[in-house]
């Protein structure tokens, strides 16, 4: 019992060349799993890296196919609005036209998102009115089929960048026109949509 610490005390010294040694072996492997976790993770990010690229290609080539059939019908559009003159007729040109402008924002959107990671925000004074005349312009179909009763009170401007201030408000706006209560029988209640600044 009594020379059980002394014990203990010379395996834990031990000699100098022996515990220099078990460091050593200790480091080298310490360095040799570090150098490997590097390796992997030079590998993972140029993986990355590569799949960014071919999603921004993807969201390029994608957004510039799709906006050319929208110019199209925004062409037939307005050859059908010259030789139309039924006025329902025309409020269905209106409509199909209103669609494939936001289409084509949309797709603008699309682009503008998978440039983000290159390009940072723009920020700027932003009227957050004006921001939400151009959602409500955006939206204006589905405006018009659920006529919502939305009042928006004076919004103060602010730091931000406006395509993205708009895509914010946009989908939240969408929701809230969507996502409409129901009423006893099961009909969908109109949507009531107060927008202010707190």
């Amino acid at each position: 019992m009594i020379y059980c610490p002394v014990a203990i005390r010379r395996v834990q010294s031990g000699p100098p060349a022996a515990r220099l040694r078990t460091k050593a072996r200790a480091t080298l492997s310490l360095a040799e799993a570090l150098t490997r976790n590097n390796e992997e993770l030079t590998l993972v990010n140029q993986q990355l890296q590569r799949s960014n690229e071919l999603l921004q290609n993807f969201a390029y080539v994608a957004s510039h196919d799709l906006q050319e059939p929208l110019r199209k019908i925004q062409q037939f559009g307005d050859l059908a609005r010259q030789k139309i003159v039924d006025p329902e007729l025309l409020t269905y040109i209106g409509r199909i036209q209103v669609s494939a402008r936001r289409m084509s924002s949309l797709v603008e959107s699309l682009l503008d998102f998978s440039r983000l990671s290159d390009q940072p925000p723009h920020y700027q004074l932003i009227s957050l009115s004006q921001v939400l005349e151009e959602v409500k312009s955006l939206l204006e179909v589905a405006i018009t089929e659920a006529s919502p009763q939305i009042t928006i009170e004076a919004l103060p401007q602010v730091w931000g960048d406006k395509s993205l201030l708009i895509r914010l408000f946009q989908n939240l706006l969408s929701n809230a026109i969507k996502f409409s209560r129901l009423d006893l029988s099961g009909r969908a209640q109109r949507s009531i949509i107060h927008i202010s600044f707190l």
